[in-house]
């Protein structure tokens, strides 16, 4: 996946714009605090131990995964947070994600993807940089459709 990001960029693909990404009405950029009203208690807090990116021990400062079902959000509250994942599958049907406006579910296919964001999906994944910014989302899809969607980070 790394070398699809890094040829995604060389190509000059188009970028997704993060602060237009929403699940349940949140930005996949978000305050502990409104991961906590929209979702409430994590069902766990763990400090991951990453070698490298934007969340690793390397960067000095402290991290933490809230997790929830089907749903992990990762930052500190310097820094705020970010969804790490989001599993998508038949076990989640209630999860709304939508891009300006588009809605992105279990059901979105990679025709789909590719009008949404402008984009062949090649293989089972698709990595899309963040507009003016080092880290991407990739959207994983098994049989045609979407299943889930996760951050990355540069080492």
């Amino acid at each position: 996946m790394f070398a699809t990001l890094g040829v995604a960029a060389q190509a000059k693909e188009p970028t997704l714009d993060y602060k237009a990404l929403r699940i349940d009405g949140l930005l996949f950029y978000t305050s502990k605090a409104s991961i906590l009203k929209t979702y409430g208690k994590p069902t766990k807090v763990t400090e991951p131990n990453y070698e490298c990116g934007f969340h690793a021990a390397q960067q000095g400062k402290r991290y933490y995964l809230l997790h929830y079902p089907g749903l992990k959000f990762i930052g500190n509250a310097a820094e705020g947070y970010v969804l790490e994942e989001v599993d998508l599958g038949p076990r989640y049907p209630q999860r709304t994600i939508s891009y300006r406006g588009k809605r992105l579910s279990r059901l979105t296919t990679t025709a789909d993807f590719q009008k949404l964001f402008g984009v062949k999906v090649e293989g089972n994944e698709k990595g899309l940089f963040n507009t003016n910014a080092d880290d991407a989302f990739r959207f994983h899809f098994v049989g045609g459709r979407l299943v889930k969607i996760d951050y990355w980070s540069p080492c």
